[in-house]
């Protein structure tokens, strides 16, 4: 670890993050932006978590939680948002030290690379959970290839109560637990922290809710035939997936419920309709087109964008294949990403889903570049 190399990476990070937040300044647009301020307020103010004054599950707790303090005399969105600078910071260090762990020479580069990436950059200031989740299961990463089971479950249980996007990849490490006894540890820690808000939700809706209940209303949008001649949010709102009166009046665990039987009826009954909005949605998944810079340039912005991700895609994959007769040796750098990818192929996808894995990628990249321009040198000594 070299104390200047982190100097620079935290000092680029800072800066970069630093001046997005004065360029959007203040910014709290978006629905689920309002919803998690709705929920930060009500803690703050009754020290209940409510939306719109009802007891919710359709969401974990901890980032309305931390966003909760930021209500103690008036909400003051720009302190809230250089605390999430200073975490997308942290970040781009962990990045480091994850890459450190794979190879010393290409820890700069990564976290370099994990300070000045756009998306990144953009959703630090932006109030959303993407920032604090990718924050916390890099961490967990880090941890994991340090062998610190028990922080890194802690690291994994928090990461669940901010997402609940990462409950079946704890499940699968407490499976894999059976063989290997630190994935046991790792994972019961992880459960032990979210067993609390588990009972809360047991307790309060009479229902088996680990974190959150979400998972049948992405699943239906999943099934929406996308035309990219048209806004996407437009044609989303334009479709009819249910009838209100199906789920009006009923708890959000039920309603769920009835949206993921939905799916499941459409996907029965029209396959080969939903492969096709499966083929048009999942790409959306590594697709940032830089909409938040189309006032410079769209079409320029959006070409250059594409272009860049269908590269960093690639040399990600690149990098994978190259590791994978270490696919087992290194289960903090590849089973996560990969774990990602494959969860969100039935699902309703956006670009911002998959910042959780862009430290990885970026560091599979690297690998990938570095092996292309030194070859077997790098492949022998990388590990």
């Amino acid at each position: 670890m070299c104390k200047r190399d982190l100097s620079l990476i935290l000092t680029t990070s800072l800066a970069m993050r630093f001046a997005a937040a004065l360029y959007w300044l203040g910014d709290v647009s978006g629905i689920d932006v309002g919803r998690y301020l709705n929920q930060a307020q009500s803690i703050a103010e009754t020290h209940s978590f409510t939306y719109n004054g009802y007891p919710t599950t359709i969401n974990g707790p901890l980032f309305p939680f931390i966003l909760s303090f930021f209500f103690a005399a008036g909400f003051h969105s720009f302190l809230a948002q250089l605390l999430f600078v200073l975490i997308g910071s942290a970040t781009a260090i962990l990045t480091y030290l994850l890459a450190e762990r794979i190879q010393p020479r290409i820890a700069l580069a990564a976290g370099l690379c994990m300070a000045l990436a756009p998306m990144s950059v953009r959703y630090s200031v932006v109030l959303l959970t993407e920032t604090l989740f990718t924050f916390l299961v890099t961490a967990a990463l880090v941890l994991w290839s340090r062998r610190k089971w028990k922080f890194a479950g802690l690291a994994w249980g928090l990461s669940m109560l901010t997402r609940p996007t990462s409950v079946f990849f704890v499940l699968l490490l407490f499976l894999f637990g059976f063989k290997q006894r630190r994935y046991l540890i790792m994972a019961g820690i992880a459960f032990l922290t979210v067993l609390p808000w588990t009972m809360r939700n047991a307790v309060q809706f009479h229902s088996f809710i680990p974190v959150a209940s979400q998972g049948g209303g992405v699943l239906l949008l999943g099934t929406v035939n996308l035309n990219f001649r048209e806004p996407i949010w437009t044609q989303i709102d334009h479709t009819v997936l249910f009838l209100p009166e199906e789920v009006e009046g009923k708890p959000e665990s039920v309603q769920d419920q009835i949206l993921f039987w939905k799916a499941i009826d459409f996907i029965r009954t029209h396959p080969l309709e939903w492969l096709k909005a499966r083929a048009k949605q999942y790409p959306l998944f590594f697709a940032d087109t830089g909409q938040y810079l189309h006032h410079i340039s769209k079409r320029g912005v959006q070409g250059g964008f594409l272009i860049s991700n269908a590269l960093f895609l690639l040399l990600s994959l690149i990098g994978l294949w190259l590791l994978r007769d270490h696919f087992w040796r290194l289960p903090f750098l590849t089973l996560w990403p990969t774990y990602l990818a494959v969860i969100h192929l039935p699902v309703w996808v956006e670009a911002r889903y998959s910042l959780a894995i862009v430290p990885e990628m970026i560091i599979l990249s690297i690998i990938a570049v570095c092996s292309m321009s030194v070859g077997s040198a790098f492949k022998s000594n990388s590990l």
